[in-house]
């Protein structure tokens, strides 16, 4: 009797763990490289375990960061956060792509979707002097790579990504009409353990000591 009802239970075991759903992949933690954001478009390039992609975005991919802010208006919030897909960017040049531990020849297409979170300020705390601000950032999102944009197959690399690191945002003056344009966005990452989004009073301000960041808007 005893030996039957281990038997019984040996079964359930055995028919629980055929009918388990598998576990899901951990996700890539990206541990350097970038992601940009200008007016025109952007781009991402950046490597973490098995993984060193990158990939030009096309325009319109910046609207929620840069055109925002285009230019600020009095006491407007500017925001570090910032979501956005693309549906088909496209491998930068003849680069190739490491993905999955194995390297591929360029071109590859890739669908992404990021989320960045970063604090918020205050747009009257755009100066002359002060046109560039950083505070740390998280991100998560996801990355699926196709031999083309028409390709009918499923992804032949797919991962969620995770990542942390500083973000940079710069502005240009029209010291005439005192306006403040968002020119870019960029989301370094770094390979530290992340760190909690700071309140808007620990964001750095820089000085804009280079010159080309001052400029007249035509």
């Amino acid at each position: 009797m005893r030996q039957a009802v281990l038997h019984t239970l040996a079964a359930v075991v055995l028919i629980g763990l055929i009918g388990a759903p598998p576990a899901s992949a951990d996700p890539v933690a990206i541990t350097g490289g970038q992601a940009v954001a200008t007016l025109s478009g952007g781009s991402f390039s950046f490597t973490g375990s098995g993984l060193a992609a990158s990939a030009g975005l096309p325009d319109g991919w910046s609207t929620t960061v840069a055109l925002d802010c285009s230019p600020c208006s009095s006491d407007q919030p500017v925001t570090l956060s910032f979501s956005s897909t693309c549906v088909s960017c496209s491998s930068e040049g003849s680069t190739n792509n490491t993905l999955g531990g194995t390297l591929y020849p360029s071109p590859t297409t890739f669908f992404v979707n990021f989320d960045f979170k970063g604090p918020t300020f205050s747009s009257s705390d755009i100066t002359p002097d002060h046109l560039i601000f950083t505070a740390p950032f998280s991100m998560t999102g996801s990355l699926q790579a196709f031999t083309s944009f028409n390709d009918p197959n499923p992804p032949f690399y797919s991962a969620d990504l995770i990542g942390n690191g500083t973000a940079t945002i710069s502005f240009m003056a029209n010291p005439t009409a005192g306006l403040y344009t968002a020119e870019s966005i960029t989301y370094d990452f770094s390979s530290a353990a992340g760190s909690p989004t700071p309140e808007p009073a620990s964001l750095v301000l820089l000085g804009s000591g280079v010159a080309f960041l001052v400029r007249r808007r035509t």
